[in-house]
């Protein structure tokens, strides 16, 4: 164990803990307690054949490191970790086995048994860091079951397919012969509540026939541009909703990725975050840090993977040694392909004042590899202030709104933001608005003159700021938006600024386009503001009758105008379909990092129908024309 809390900080430790004393004076006992619950979040004593394991433990002894390791019927070890106990002698729910049963290539994934048998028995073992078994427990897992999952050309599951190379397959297995059904592909929900829209982003769904062994196998999505984490539902009643009896891949983690290659670069992401998986820069001594990805990265050549909390770095070097600051760096098993990791715990508290960074050890060489370990070195603005603060308790600086004014009615769409900072030092805030967040910027205590597009109904605006010490402060106001729906509403932001220039261009049917250059289109479609120098957002607007007197394909690109010295960015795209009826549609996109006069040919939208495909040429372009000249 790494001795890190030095003088008074230790004897604190100690007395909160009671330094683990294993006396008969202690309330903990170490005969552990395990609960095994199923991908949809329900207890469980046994899976069905893909699904993955999530394991609750408790009765063990508080801040102490367990190893746990998951075996088939065969002995063979399927997956591991090395995790550490609460202040309760407990580890929250953890996924310990991902996709049980299913056969990937090369990687038959805990499945050593004859493809006819049934179902398998598996075991989870529970040690302590002396090697002594404290507890076991047995299930089934069910391979019989009907199961639906991403596979490759093969039939094989796959997990992670890379942007504009790999064609996505979804295939079935145990169906009744001759059933028909319709497959969606969809953003990844990560819990499925009956009645929920099936919204397919690549253009329709596919329909498919069971063949005689009760299977099928279909191309359903061919060379994805899009970036992020996606479901695959197999829809049986064919009503387009998410029903009792459907199936999906997967309700716990994600069905698949579609990730890009890796770079010589640092990997910087987020990974620190709450029990909740909200990613937030700043934890309190009692709090519990976890960590948590879906990367957009591909790295699958590892099986088991290191977390190590260290000392924050402004700048990580290729080969640095780390330092992991709590008793052990944690290990554990990411889904297979994709490296997607759900939430693990990997510090509980008491935790010590200071600034952390969060790696994650692919090849788990105790050094940090540049373009193969995941790092957590920044803050949610993405700059370097650390991958996270534990706070020493001083006061956070104070954040003030002054305009829009809380409680407030307005008819007008876009709203303003005005505001202050006392500590003057501070360059960076976070603006929440309705859960949707932003990086904005602060100029000597004031807020960046900031546009804020609001929805009908009642919205919450949320301004966040820290300072060096881990001290945040917040305002938090409300604004009742009274006006009309929209058909479509496309609104763009970007990450990085202030002084640079990005621009939305979205194309109707009649191929008009409305931009800067023609902010109103004779269908209506309308820009709201050319935003010169911030960080959006820019809106397009179209009525719902227009749009349903106007079917066809939309397209939308984004074009870096002017970086400005800014330097590269990513744009993100908040995208709203057929606002406030039965059959609305919200996406959100996030684009590739863009240089100075890139164009991101971001998608195609097919209304009335409110389907998301590839808008070709797909990914980005270098604009080798002239730019019109602004008058800013």
């Amino acid at each position: 164990m790494k001795r890190y809390v030095l003088g008074i900080g230790l004897v604190i430790l100690i007395l909160i803990l009671g330094g683990c004393d294993k006396s008969t004076d202690s309330p903990f006992t170490e005969t552990g307690n395990i609960s095994l619950t199923d991908g949809e979040g329900n207890p469980s004593t046994g899976l069905e054949g893909g699904e993955s394991a999530y394991w609750g433990f408790d009765q063990l002894l508080p801040t102490t490191v367990y190893n746990f390791t998951l075996k088939n019927q065969s002995d063979t070890e399927v997956a591991k970790a090395t995790l550490t106990t609460d202040a309760n002698g407990e580890i929250p729910l953890t996924a310990i086995g991902y996709d049980l049963g299913l056969e990937y290539p090369g990687n038959s994934n805990g499945r050593s048994l004859s493809k006819l048998l049934e179902t398998e028995t598996f075991t989870i073992e529970v040690y302590n860091i002396d090697g002594k078994l404290v507890t076991t427990q047995q299930f089934t897992v069910d391979y019989g079951a009907p199961v639906v999952f991403a596979a490759d050309q093969d039939g094989f599951a796959q997990n992670s397919f890379l942007l504009n190379a790999h064609s996505v397959w979804a295939k079935g297995k145990n169906l009744t012969s001759g059933a028909v059904l319709d497959i969606y592909v969809v953003d990844d929900i990560r819990y499925w509540d009956i009645g929920t829209p099936l919204n397919d982003v690549t253009g329709g769904s596919e329909t498919v026939t069971v063949d005689g062994n009760g299977e099928f196998h279909t191309k359903v999505w061919s060379n994805p541009s899009l970036v992020a984490p996606y479901d695959i539902v197999a829809d049986f009643d064919r009503d387009g909703y998410y029903s009792a009896g459907d199936l999906v891949d997967g309700y716990y983690p994600v069905g698949f990725m579609i990730q890009t290659y890796a770079s010589d670069e640092d990997l910087q992401v987020q990974i620190a975050c709450t029990y909740n998986y909200d990613y937030i820069d700043i934890f309190q001594a009692t709090d519990n840090v976890y960590a948590y990805l879906n990367p957009r990265i591909q790295q699958f050549t590892h099986k088991w993977v290191h977390k190590y909390v260290v000392v924050h770095q402004d700048v990580w070097t290729d080969g640095d040694l780390l330092n992991d600051v709590t008793q052990v760096p944690e290990l554990d098993t990411p889904q297979y392909g994709c490296t997607n990791e759900a939430r693990v715990l990997i510090w509980p508290s008491i935790l010590t004042a200071g600034k952390y960074d969060i790696v994650m050890d692919v090849d788990r060489n105790g050094y940090y590899d540049k373009g193969l370990d995941f790092l957590d070195n920044i803050d949610t603005y993405g700059q370097p202030t650390a991958g996270f603060i534990v706070g020493s308790g001083v006061a956070g600086p104070t954040v003030t709104i002054t305009s829009p004014e809380d409680g407030s009615e307005t008819e007008d769409e876009i709203v303003y933001l005005v505001g202050t900072v006392s500590d003057e030092s501070i360059q960076f805030a976070k603006l929440i608005v309705n859960g949707a967040s932003q990086t904005i910027g602060v100029t000597l205590g004031d807020l960046d003159y900031t546009a804020i597009v609001l929805q009908r109904g009642w919205n919450t605006i949320r301004v966040e700021a820290f300072n060096a010490d881990g001290g945040i402060g917040f305002d938090e106001i409300t604004v009742n938006g009274n006006f009309p729906t929209y058909g479509m509403k496309v609104t763009l932001t970007w990450n990085v600024g202030p002084d640079n220039d990005v621009d939305l261009w979205v194309q109707d049917p009649t191929s008009e386009w409305c931009g800067w250059t023609n902010a109103t289109t004779a269908i209506g479609g309308w820009l709201d503001v050319d935003d010169v120098s911030g960080y959006g957002p820019e809106n397009f607007r179209l009525s719902q009758d227009a749009v349903d007197a106007n079917p066809g394909t939309y397209n939308v690109r984004v074009h870096y105008y002017s970086d400005s010295g800014e330097g590269p960015t990513i744009p993100t795209l908040h995208i709203v379909l057929n606002e406030g009826q039965n059959n609305q549609v919200t996406r959100t996109l996030v684009g590739p990092a863009l240089n100075d006069n890139e164009m991101w040919n971001a998608t195609t939208i097919t209304m009335p129908g409110g389907t998301f495909s590839d808008y070709a040429p797909t990914g980005k372009l270098l604009i080798d024309s002239d730019r019109p000249i602004k008058n800013k």
